[in-house]
Parts: C-alpha cells; structure tokens; sequence
C-alpha cells in the first residue's frame, strides 16, 4: 500500500474519522459513530502498513458488517465510505494512488459531508 495513504491517515486521524461519523450519527448516535469511525481510521492505518489493498477490503468490510448490525442504513454506510475514498486534506492532498484516479472520478463527493 502506497505510503502517501498511510501518511494522509496519520496527518488527518482526526478530522477524517469526525467526516466517516456524521453520516453514521443518525442511525448509530453520534458517541457511537464517533467510536466506529475511530476504529476504522485506526485499522486503516494498519492496513495500509501492508503491500496489498486486500487488507484494506477486509478493514472496510468488517465495518460496513458492524454498521449494517447497528441499524445504519444503506445510504448512511454508502456516505460512510464516499467520504472516506474522496476525502483531501486542506491543501488539497489526494492520497489515493494515481492508478485510482479513473475509478475514483467516477465516485461523486457526498453532498452535506464534510472534508478534513
């Protein structure tokens, strides 16, 4: 995994989990929105201490399984998600890998989401 994915999760753990929680906060209040997208930034940051996006797959699957378990609808994990693969930091930093640009262009930003 590129080390620009890491170092944008380290430089934006913050913000980044704050922007994956509001679209969870309705179906699963906002604390614990709040914890699971701290979660999935964290075991991001260890999957993308690895050479394969597999492990990335496994970390955002497992969440989308939890959040679906706690009530969070279809849309809510969908916004979840966009959020997280359309994100940039305030200098305007992608940190997908450029092989991605085609794939990710295709993805609109959510509306109402907020970027870190």
């Amino acid at each position: 995994m590129p080390s620009a994915l890491i170092g944008f999760v380290q430089r934006h753990r913050v913000p980044l989990a704050t922007a994956i929680a509001q679209p969870l906060a309705r179906a699963l209040g906002a604390e614990a929105a709040q914890t699971e997208a701290e979660v999935l930034v964290a075991a991001l940051e260890g999957a993308f201490g690895h050479d394969a996006y597999t492990d990335f797959l496994i970390v955002a699957h497992g969440a989308v399984e939890r959040w679906s378990l706690a009530g969070a609808d279809a849309d809510a994990i969908a916004t979840a998600l966009l959020v997280l693969v359309r994100t940039t930091g305030d200098d305007g930093e992608q940190p997908w890998p450029r092989e991605l640009d085609g794939l990710l262009a295709l993805i609109p930003s959510p509306s109402g989401a907020t970027r870190p």
